[in-house]
């Protein structure tokens, strides 16, 4: 059975590392990153199934790494 990716993006530690956790329970592949532009890097190279962004990160904020994303 192929896991479905999700991509976390979260300039929050703590936070990232929590919905990571949550989410490999469950048996899904996850990619954390840092920041949006590092978000729309991945997000272009393994097109994962689920974006999930934080609004507030440094060198590119949560809207604009969606809207590039969308």
């Amino acid at each position: 059975m192929v896991k479905a990716k999700i991509l976390i993006a979260d300039d929050d530690k703590f936070i990232k590392d929590l919905i990571v956790r949550y989410f490999e329970i469950y048996g899904f592949e996850v990619i954390p990153v840092s920041n949006g532009e590092e978000a729309v890097e991945v997000e272009e190279k393994l097109r994962p199934d689920l974006v999930i962004l934080d609004v507030e990160m440094p060198v590119m904020d949560g809207f604009k790494a969606c809207q590039i994303i969308r």
